[in-house]
């Protein structure tokens, strides 16, 4: 059952016209086909091991829109560990809310949880071991989700291996727990600022986490990033790195024995700079002006993948500023090596001859990284999602959006664009392949589709996040509409 939702109307109205532009330029250029002796997994190879939202009641009431954290964790002493995953709850409330146009004075903030994957109860069973009820009274909430997970034994004969999370709240705060159970967490740090924690990761024995003040892009603020010993947690950035138009860390990566970190900047593209190195030496510089163009805003993931250090980059909301003709472009994947050189891997004059995106500017954000199998996967956020929901649900809306379409067409050539949906063989909703994608790489080279339409579900806009266990590689799908999905990938003998 779809979950409607008339509170975002407006905005889906506002940028319906992007469907259109899309249908007619953009989707129709074909893939790579895959090489003849592929062996990697495929589409067929996984299957859902949620419900949606984690069933339609407990998914109404909280809107599990996100799985934002997705990790393996194994407590000490336990035989075996679990699949983890934290959720952000009532994401487009949130987003309507940042830009002003939720109508109550209250934030809409839904309590966020962490629940981990429970196949001895069931094969889609998750039982909950954090959930924000049990810490603060409702029914406005403050913490509307947790936005990273990440494992991390302190330095230390009598230390335990922790489950580290970092929530998304008014007032944000480091969650850790040394089982994974539930009512056995610990706030080892908070800030009194509306903010996020979004990414942490562990470089030389240190637990590494950022913090953005205020909405999704920041306040206004510096990007921040702070440091965990197990014990105590300090400052390390707090300036942007002396610019005061970054305006916050997005992702951190241990590669070749420095922190790297990834600063938004909307105004010259996104930076890298690398610290904490082995010689003690100041920040460092190691891509700016978004790489190959300034508008990639920000690189949102990031993972190391044969020796070098890839980036995933986005354009925050999908839209580009139009000064350059362009109203819409897809995110890129960018990579560094050891000595800092760039390489263009998707995007303009790319290595893989992928244009941004994968060829579908729709395509705006390079989500989530994962290897599995000796491979590079990559998924998408796919925004044709929002103006497939307007088709479904509101085709009336069509003609009039086609009729004011064609007279802002400076971005795109729609003199004909009437006689073009009619005389086109593909109905529009088709057209619109919505559903995020997922591309699969042998090398860091090539890339091979694996699917691009949501696990045949267009309401699954993206693959939020990836995780590799063992012989499984897990998929979370954002679905601000039904709820989102997790999914599991296995080999099996259909591909081999």
């Amino acid at each position: 059952m779809k979950r409607v939702r008339g509170a975002l109307m407006p905005v889906l109205l506002r940028f319906s016209l992007c469907a259109f532009v899309i249908a007619i330029s953009i989707l129709f250029i074909p893939g790579c086909p895959p090489p003849a002796t592929d062996s990697g997994l495929k589409a067929r190879d996984f299957v859902q091991v949620n419900r949606n939202g984690f069933g339609y009641i407990e998914n109404l009431i909280d809107l599990n829109d996100y799985p934002w954290g997705l990790i393996y964790f194994q407590p000490d002493g336990a035989p075996e560990g679990h699949v983890y995953v934290s959720t952000g709850n009532g994401i487009d409330d949130q987003v309507l809310y940042e830009i002003g146009q939720w109508e109550f004075p209250i934030p809409p903030l839904r309590p966020g949880e962490i629940r981990r994957f429970r196949p001895d109860w069931g094969p889609r069973s998750w039982q909950s071991v954090l959930d924000i009820r049990h810490y603060e009274l409702g029914p406005v909430y403050k913490t509307n989700g947790f936005r990273a997970l990440q494992v991390y034994r302190p330095e230390g004969d009598d230390e335990p291996n922790y489950l580290y999370a970092g929530s998304s709240s008014t007032t944000p705060s480091l969650w850790r727990s040394p089982s994974g159970d539930r009512f056995d967490w610990e706030i080892v740090w908070s800030d009194p600022r509306k903010g996020s924690i979004r990414i942490m990761v562990v470089h030389n024995g240190i637990l590494y986490f950022n913090f953005i003040p205020g909405g999704e892009i920041g306040d206004g603020s510096p990007g921040e990033i702070w440091a965990h010993d197990g014990k105590t947690v300090w400052n390390v950035v707090n300036d942007g790195f002396g610019n005061p138009d970054n305006k916050g860390i997005w992702t951190l990566a241990s590669f070749n024995g420095y922190l790297y970190a990834s600063v938004a900047n909307l105004e010259t593209g996104f930076e890298v700079w690398k610290l904490e190195g082995p010689n003690n030496e100041p920040p460092m510089l190691a891509l700016a002006n978004g790489g190959s163009d300034p508008s990639n805003e920000a690189a949102a993931t990031s993972l190391v993948y044969k020796d070098k250090l890839y980036f995933g980059t986005q354009v925050f909301g999908g839209f580009t500023s139009g000064t350059a003709g362009q109203l819409f472009k897809g995110g890129e994947l960018i990579r560094l090596d050891a000595n800092d050189n760039m390489e263009v891997v998707v995007g303009p004059n790319s290595i893989s001859g992928y244009g941004p995106g994968f060829d579908r500017s729709l395509n705006a954000y390079i989500w989530s990284l994962a290897e599995y199998d000796g491979e590079l996967y990559v998924g998408t956020w796919d925004q044709a999602t929002i103006y497939q929901y307007v088709v479904d649900y509101f085709p009336e809306s069509i003609s009039q959006l086609i009729s004011f379409l064609i007279l802002v067409s400076d971005y795109n050539n729609t003199e004909n664009l009437d006689e073009n949906l009619k005389r086109s063989p593909t109905p529009l909703s088709t057209a619109l392949e919505a559903g995020g994608d997922i591309y699969r790489s042998p090398d860091g080279d090539t890339f091979i589709p694996l699917m691009n339409d949501g696990f045949n579900d267009p309401y699954n806009y993206g693959a939020r996040n990836m995780l590799t266990v063992g012989d499984d590689l897990y998929v979370g799908m954002a679905n601000i509409y039904e709820g989102l999905e997790i999914w599991r990938g296995t080999r099996s003998n259909s591909n081999r």
